[in-house]
């Protein structure tokens, strides 16, 4: 039984005596732990037990994504990283993907990944941040060779698997390393890159002998395929290695073998070397090897003892030289009523894997299948409604969400589409282009290097002029300024609206394949391709871009970009949790008031 150690954990912060005490009456009382808890009335435990019984009741049916994030406490679905990934969840309520009947969220996440631990200990914090991310997208391989949707007992599975099979879950996150750290790798991994020091190590007669070029003989070729089985050169083929290593040294090259092994039997140079008349550098003095082995075993701790305190920028150097500004990661900085930079932070910069919300798939899919349907206009064909249905279909049961999920989601999709292709699909036209991605056109906004990827544009040859598309799913709107009576949610979500907007002409305008050739963006539109639920017409929101807004999107990207680049994520707690709120930080930022 798991319980106690579970329960022990001091994420939970339970007192060791209170555990103590359910130990002792359940041994007693001949009773389970859990019936023990129960027994007790609005304490910690019980709060627990609730959590705990109220997941396993709903395990079976919830698909595992969504079971991890109400495991670590993840309330929040996958923040977007795109444009397209935002469809319907931007303003999304918080509620946990299982609604669970006691107010209650797992403390995993308030435990390793608190807004102040990053920097207090970003080694730590970065490394289980990785693990867990490992973990999830190893899961996500794991269900693309499945029909059905995981669930928790396919964990179970997953797991046994690999401690059945001896396999190791490797993480590769670049930022697990500093930038002193030292680069491990076979000689193959190694073919074109090039490093100032090499160390070869292992150099020795029976290791490279006996390894490299024996390939050919792991397995028999049968009778009839003898006649095309490779010679043996095990030699030659070392010898070229070798040489692949050794020219991977642009100043410094040493090449190291160990004279005995653990159980003191005598080693030899590799044989070539050893023709080459190598002159060996060894020790003038008797080496004490159990001194020596305490010695390096000593500076490994020391140095390992202190990785809490490496410098961020040291693990993020990679992240950071290669990173490139969204409007969406733009919109999520400045949301104070989200978090802010500290959002940006653990969501869009360090990514802390989450599932994605069941209507953020739906509008995915919708995307996509909007993409699908100009591509075949654009290619001079028919467009089927059957085929577009089925497309829809298909990447819709890509995406995360449970079965009665996906029905419904199913059913909204497919009457949406029919309705806005039968209205739209007489604008379709092969001046069109679809999915128009930013991210290798060189575009540079006061030294923020940016990115993005816009719906829809439309292209008009002898102007040179665009009118940007963005769809959107959801409620429509016809006007900007909103009445008094309309939510705060839908007031941030217009301005973000308006922001991505504006970011995407300054995309065009400073593009290479775009702007550098004379075109420019004209206007935007925001088009709706869900009817209204009253009219049952479909809406759109067209905006024309002004002098004075651009400017200071501008200044905005500066002011972020230079915030970002110097990881420097201010606490927003203290501003109001609304649009006036995020207006007032934009303007700080700017000015340099915060």
């Amino acid at each position: 039984m798991l319980l106690p150690e579970v329960l022990s954990h001091p994420m939970w912060n339970i007192e060791p005596v209170e555990i103590w005490k359910v130990a002792r009456s359940a041994h007693t009382n001949k009773q389970l732990w859990l019936d023990v808890i129960f027994e007790q009335d609005n304490t910690p435990l019980r709060h627990i037990a609730d959590f705990i019984y109220s997941i396993s009741q709903q395990v079976a049916s919830t698909p595992l994504e969504h079971v991890i994030d109400t495991l670590i406490g993840q309330q929040d679905s996958a923040a977007p990283d795109t444009e397209q990934d935002d469809s319907g969840q931007m303003y999304a309520n918080g509620t946990l993907p299982m609604q669970l009947p006691v107010a209650f969220t797992s403390p995993f996440k308030r435990y390793y990944f608190g807004d102040d631990l990053f920097d207090k200990q970003p080694a730590s914090y970065l490394t289980m941040l990785s693990h867990l991310a490992s973990l999830r997208r190893n899961l996500r391989n794991y269900q693309s060779g499945r029909k059905h949707m995981l669930h928790l007992n396919d964990l179970i599975d997953f797991i046994d698997t690999y401690e059945r099979t001896g396999l190791i879950m490797t993480d590769t996150a670049a930022h697990r390393e500093d930038g002193t750290a030292v680069k491990l790798m076979t000689t193959h991994k190694a073919k074109g890159q090039e490093f100032d020091t090499v160390f070869i190590i292992g150099t020795n007669n029976d290791v490279w002998g006996k390894n490299v070029g024996s390939s050919n003989s792991r397995f028999s070729y049968p009778k009839n395929l003898r006649q095309i089985k490779p010679s043996d050169n095990d030699d030659d083929d070392a010898l070229r290695l070798l040489f692949v290593a050794m020219t991977r040294a642009k100043q410094n090259l040493h090449i190291c073998y160990f004279k005995k092994s653990e159980d003191g039997k005598a080693h030899q140079l590799f044989a070539p070397l050893t023709e080459l008349d190598v002159v060996v550098d060894t020790p003038g003095v008797e080496v004490d090897e159990v001194a020596l082995a305490s010695q390096y075993e000593q500076r490994w701790l020391e140095r390992h003892a202190g990785v809490d305190g490496a410098d961020k920028h040291a693990l993020l150097t990679d992240q950071l030289e290669h990173y490139q500004l969204s409007v969406t990661h733009l919109n999520n900085f400045l949301d104070v009523s989200r978090g802010g930079p500290l959002y940006f932070l653990t969501q869009n910069l360090l990514r802390f894997p989450a599932s994605m919300a069941p209507s953020a798939g739906y509008g995915s899919a919708i995307h996509k299948s909007l993409q699908y349907a100009h591509e075949q206009i654009a290619g001079g064909k028919t467009l089927s409604m059957k085929l577009l249905l089925a497309y829809f279909a298909a990447r819709l049961q890509e995406q995360t969400m449970s079965e009665q999920d996906y029905e419904r989601f199913l059913q909204k999709g497919q009457d949406t589409l029919r309705a806005y292709i039968k209205q739209a699909l007489p604008t379709f036209s092969k001046n069109q282009r679809v999915e128009v991605d930013f991210k290798h056109e060189g575009v540079v906004i006061e030294g923020a290097r940016l990115k993005g990827a816009i719906d829809l544009i439309n292209l008009d040859e002898s102007t040179k002029q665009i009118v940007v598309t963005d769809y959107k799913t959801g409620r429509g709107y016809t006007k900007w300024d909103l009445p008094p009576s309309s939510e705060e949610y839908e007031r941030i979500k217009l301005h973000h609206y308006r922001q991505q907007l504006l970011f995407y002409k300054l995309l065009i305008d400073n593009s290479s394949n775009w702007g550098k050739r004379g075109w420019n963006a004209q206007a935007g539109q925001l088009v709706f391709v869900e009817p209204d639920a009253y009219t049952h017409k479909f809406k759109s929101l067209p905006l024309e871009y002004s002098a004075d807004e651009l400017n200071h999107q501008r200044q905005l990207i500066k002011a972020v970009w230079q915030r970002i680049m110097a990881l420097d994520f201010p606490d927003t707690s203290n501003y109001e949790a609304s649009l006036q709120g995020i207006k007032q930080f934009e303007q700080d930022l700017i000015d340099g008031a915060i």
